[in-house]
């Protein structure tokens, strides 16, 4: 029983550790996760940001308000990839000028009003378009 609880701690401080060093290790700018693609109509303005320093200030709907920098997301475009406007740099969050239904990876879908930022992590991807109306989708 000992061993079995020893065994048992040891695998799940492992894991720990393991887990912390390759989140550590891994930099928010790799290019993996964390882009943003907006195929949303040029009508529609979207912004994305960096959250931390910056001489802005962005609220969100999920993690308060923060201090940014922000750029414009030309429609057709994404920050990251071979079209990216900022290739290489971390992005924190996003915004569009008119309301957006906004579905997180679990499938639940939230309306966020217009010019209210939201936050994402450095392993989700954002993909905006008009797909039954206009929605930002993020997966992870």
């Amino acid at each position: 029983m000992f061993m079995r609880s020893a065994r048992r701690a040891a695998t799940v401080t492992g894991l720990f550790f393991l887990g912390a060093s390759v989140l550590t290790a891994t930099p928010a700018y790799a290019g993996v996760r964390g882009d943003i693609r907006n195929d949303l109509p040029a009508s529609y303005t979207v912004k994305i940001a960096t959250f931390g320093g910056g001489s802005s200030s962005c609220r969100t709907w999920n993690a308060g308000t923060q201090r940014c920098t922000h750029w414009w997301l030309p429609s057709g475009k994404a920050d990251e990839g071979t079209d990216g406007i900022r290739p290489g740099m971390d992005t924190d969050g996003f915004m569009v000028e008119q309301p957006v239904l906004v579905v997180l990876p679990t499938g639940v879908a939230i309306r966020v009003a217009a010019f209210t930022w939201t936050k994402i992590s450095d392993f989700e991807d954002v993909h905006c378009s008009v797909s039954g109306g206009a929605r930002c989708v993020i997966s992870s």
